[in-house]
C-alpha cells in the first residue's frame, strides 16, 4: 500500500529493467506510475495523460525507450524513466527455404533503445551476399543448401552489450536449381481457378519465344490458355483455339489466324510460339507453321498465367505441363530442334535473354523460376504435381542434312548409315542422346544408362531402311561380351509407357570402344527412340589355365558356371574348354571357332 497511489484502482502493469534497477509501471483507472526500489514507492509518471480518460492496456514500445497506453481517448506514451539493459532479439522471415537464391530478410527485435545503438549480425556458416551486417535489417542470400545459425550482437549507446544465437535457424535446400531429369509436370484439372500465376517480367518487347511440353486432357475448351499476359497495357497470350488448334494472341489481337496446327490429345507433344517484329511461327514437334506480321512492343507489364487466359474462368487448360520456357528473343528453328528433348542447364549461365525456366520439380508449393530471375509461379486452384513421363532430360543432340547416302559419326555416341539407293529423309534429321534411362522399360535385362531419340524433319517422312546403326561407349560392355548378348528396341519418337518392342539383334560388337552395331534385320525407316538391351550378363570362357571347365580361373570372373549361368564361349582363347565333370548351366552360347568338348559318360544339362 502507498498513499500515492491510495485508493486507485490498478488496470495494468508491466515489469522493466532498467540500467538504474527494476522498475514495475502501473496503469491505474485515473493515472499512471513506477515503483521506484530506491525509494521503496510509487512515484507518478503521467505528464501529458489526458484527463477523464479510461485506459484499456498498456505495452512497451522497446524501439524507442517508450511505454504506450490505449484508451479510451486515443494512444498515449511516455518514456521509460531510464534505459533498459539490452537484449538481442534476431529474427528471420522463415525457418526454411526451398530456393538459395531467394532474398531472405534478417530482423532485430531486440530490447534497445535505438539511440545509438550499434548491430554486429553474424551468420554461419558464411552466406552468399549480405548487404551490410552493421544494420538492424539486413538481406541476405545464403547460395547454397544448408542449416545456418544467425547471431546478433546489439549494443546501446551507454556501450551495454548483448548476443544472442539462433542455432540451426534456418534450413536451405534447393528446389531451385536446374534439374537434369524429366522429375515432375503440373497437373492442371482445368477448372475456373486451377492456373499458376508468373509475376510481371516488364519485357517491354516485340521478339518473344515460349515452349512447353503439353499432354492435353482431350479437346480443350476454346481459347484454354497455356501461357497468357492480361493486363495492364498487354495482351499477348499462347493458346488453344477449337479442336486443339494453336493460336496467339499480340497486343489485343491476331487471334483470328488460323495456324493449322493441332495438338493430338492424351500425348505428348513438344510446342513454341516465336514472336518477331515481322513474323510468328507456331511448332508442335519441331514443324513450323508461320506467318509474316508486324507485332508492335508489348510491355509484358502483368503476371503471366499458366494454363488460362484471365478473359475467363472456362479458358482453362487440362492436362499436363513440363518445362515451361520463356526467352525474351526469337529461337530460330535449329534452336527449337535441338533444345526439344533437353533440359536447359547449360544455357542458364549462356543466353541472358533466357528470362524464366519452369520444370515444376519441387515437392509442392511454388514452382521455381530456375534461371535465376525470381520469377517465381505461384499456383492456385487444386493444381498440383505428378511424376512426369515426358521424353526429356540432360544430355545432347545433333543437326544433321540427309538428302542422299550417308554415315554419320554424331556427337551423340550414335554412328548412322544411309545406303546406297532408296529414300532418304531429304532433310535434316536430329539425333539426341538423354543420359537417363527412360520414364519406363519393358522387354529388357539390362538396359543401356541413356537412350537415344531420332527426330526426321525432311521432306520425306519414311526413308530406306538405315544401313546401319551403332551405338558407342556403353557401359554395359564389358571387356568379354559377345555381340549375341544384345538387342535393340524401340517406340515412338514423343512415346512413353512399356511400348517397347525388339526391332533387332546386334550383329557386331567392338568391347574397346563399348560398341554395339546393328545392321542385318535393322528395319529403322522413321523417327524413333531407341535402348539397348544386354539380353543376359553371360560368364565368359577365358581359358588361359588349362582346358578344365571347373577350374575357376579358366572363367571370367573366377566363377564356374551353374544352373543359372549363362555361358558363351569364345573362339582363340588359350585352351579350349573340356566339360569333365557332370554339370548343369541356364543357355549356351558357342561362338563361331570355339570348341567345347563334352567327352562320353558326362552328364551335361543346358537348361534352355
Amino acid at each position: 500500500y502507498s498513499p500515492i497511489i491510495a485508493d486507485e484502482a490498478i488496470k495494468d502493469m508491466i515489469f522493466h529493467s532498467g540500467v538504474n534497477g527494476d522498475k514495475i509501471y502501473t496503469m491505474t483507472n485515473e493515472s499512471f506510475f513506477f515503483f521506484d526500489k530506491i525509494s521503496n514507492d510509487w512515484v507518478p509518471y503521467a505528464t501529458g495523460l489526458p484527463v477523464q480518460h479510461t485506459g484499456f492496456m498498456i505495452l512497451p514500445f522497446h524501439r524507442d525507450n517508450k511505454i504506450r497506453m490505449a484508451s479510451s481517448k486515443g494512444i498515449w506514451e511516455v518514456p521509460f524513466e531510464d534505459d533498459h539493459y539490452p537484449q538481442a532479439k534476431p529474427m528471420i522471415d522463415r525457418v526454411i527455404s526451398r530456393c538459395p537464391v531467394d532474398t531472405m530478410q534478417l530482423e532485430s527485435h531486440s530490447i534497445v533503445n535505438q539511440v545509438g545503438v550499434t548491430w554486429d549480425w553474424t551468420i554461419t556458416p558464411s552466406p552468399l551476399y549480405i548487404d551490410n551486417i552493421n544494420v538492424r535489417d539486413p538481406k541476405v542470400v545464403f547460395g547454397s543448401p544448408g542449416i545456418y545459425d544467425i547471431e546478433l550482437m546489439v549494443t546501446d549507446a551507454n556501450s551495454n552489450t548483448s548476443v544472442q544465437t539462433l542455432n540451426n535457424a534456418i534450413t536451405i535446400t534447393n528446389e531451385c536449381g536446374v534439374d537434369s531429369i524429366p522429375g515432375k509436370v503440373l497437373e492442371m484439372p482445368g477448372n475456373s481457378g486451377d492456373y499458376a500465376v508468373i509475376p510481371a517480367m516488364n519485357l517491354n518487347s516485340n521478339t518473344l519465344t515460349t515452349s512447353v511440353w503439353v499432354k492435353p486432357n482431350g479437346i480443350q475448351n476454346d481459347w484454354a490458355g497455356i501461357l497468357f499476359c492480361r493486363g495492364g497495357s498487354t495482351t499477348m497470350g499462347f493458346n488453344f483455339a477449337s479442336n486443339n488448334e494453336l493460336r496467339y494472341h499480340w497486343n489485343g489481337g491476331e487471334w483470328p489466324w488460323s495456324s493449322g496446327a493441332y495438338v493430338d490429345e492424351g500425348v505428348w507433344s513438344h510446342i513454341a510460339l516465336v514472336v518477331q517484329p515481322d513474323s510468328a511461327k507456331i511448332y508442335i514437334n519441331g514443324i513450323e507453321y508461320g506467318r509474316s506480321r508486324t507485332h508492335a512492343i508489348e510491355a509484358f507489364d502483368n503476371a503471366f498465367r499458366i494454363g488460362n487466359d484471365p478473359n475467363s474462368g472456362s479458358r482453362t487448360f487440362e492436362g499436363q505441363m513440363d518445362e515451361l520456357c520463356i526467352w525474351n528473343r526469337a529461337l530460330s528453328k535449329n534452336e527449337i530442334r535441338a533444345l526439344r528433348h533437353l533440359t536447359k542447364e547449360d544455357h542458364i549461365s549462356t543466353d541472358p535473354l533466357f528470362v524464366g525456366y519452369y520444370q515444376f520439380n519441387e515437392t509442392d508449393g511454388t514452382a521455381y523460376d530456375k534461371t535465376g530471375n525470381m520469377f517465381h509461379a505461384d499456383l492456385n486452384g487444386n493444381v498440383s504435381r505428378s511424376l512426369s513421363d515426358a521424353p526429356l532430360g540432360t544430355g545432347e543432340s545433333e543437326i544433321i542434312e540427309i538428302t542422299g547416302a550417308a554415315t554419320v559419326n554424331s556427337i551423340t555416341d550414335v554412328d548412322i548409315t544411309f545406303g546406297n539407293a532408296g529414300t532418304y529423309p531429304n532433310g535434316d534429321i536430329v539425333i539426341t542422346k538423354i543420359e537417363l534411362q527412360p520414364d519406363t522399360l519393358n522387354g529388357v535385362t539390362i538396359p543401356s544408362q541413356s537412350y537415344w531419340i531420332l527426330n526426321n524433319y525432311g521432306s520425306n517422312a519414311s526413308f530406306t531402311a538405315l544401313t546401319s546403326l551403332s551405338f558407342n561407349n556403353l557401359s554395359i560392355v564389358d571387356g568379354n561380351d559377345t555381340h549375341l548378348q544384345f538387342q535393340i528396341l524401340s517406340r515412338s519418337e514423343n512415346g512413353t509407357g512399356p511400348n517397347w518392342a525388339v526391332i533387332d539383334q546386334a550383329d557386331a560388337i567392338n568391347n574397346g570402344t563399348q560398341t554395339i552395331t546393328f545392321n542385318n534385320g535393322l528395319n529403322v525407316q522413321n523417327a524413333q527412340q531407341f535402348v539397348v538391351d544386354k539380353t543376359t550378363d553371360g560368364i565368359n570362357w577365358i581359358g588361359v589355365i588349362s582346358t578344365d571347365w571347373n577350374n575357376p580361373g579358366n572363367w571370367q570372373g573366377n566363377v564356374v558356371p551353374d544352373i543359372n549361368s549363362d555361358v558363351i564361349i569364345p573362339p582363340s582363347t588359350p585352351f579350349s574348354p573340356i566339360v569333365n565333370v557332370n554339370s548343369a548351366i541356364k543357355t549356351l552360347t558357342v561362338l563361331e571357332g570355339a570348341v567345347l568338348v563334352v567327352p562320353d559318360g558326362i552328364t551335361f544339362d543346358v537348361a534352355n
